[in-house]
């Protein structure tokens, strides 16, 4: 039986030369995709730490870093869900998170907390 998996592999491969066959991912390479208001955006820069918080583990934070700024504003996109009023343009950050990884499933949703001024810790 394993043989012949082998095969089946190997004539797929065959097939597909110049297309991917396998990705590979570091599971301890995770990351969370944010989008940040126009407002916002001048107080972030890339290497700056963050607070993560995932719904499935309220009241505990794990430890992040900005890693990516986009340098373009989007339209906000339909699924975001804040607890201000949504602005009509954002910047898509990716925060890379540096501890407790293992124990955050893809598609978790949460907040991530930075400080934004006097004001304190903002999601």
């Amino acid at each position: 039986m394993r043989i012949q998996r082998a095969n089946l592999l190997q004539q797929f491969i065959e097939r597909s030369r110049h297309a991917p066959v396998l990705a590979l991912l570091d599971p301890l390479d995770k990351y969370v995709q944010i989008y940040v208001p126009v407002s916002a955006f001048g107080s972030l820069h890339v290497g700056q730490h963050v607070a993560l918080e995932p719904d499935s583990d309220p009241g505990n934070r794990y430890p992040g870093e900005i890693s990516f700024i986009a340098d373009q504003a989007s339209f906000t996109p339909e699924k975001i869900e804040t607890r201000s009023d949504r602005v009509t343009q954002v910047y898509r950050v990716k925060v890379r998170i540096l501890e407790g990884v293992e124990r955050l499933k893809p598609g978790t949703e949460g907040n991530v907390y930075f400080d934004v001024g006097k004001d304190g810790d903002h999601p």
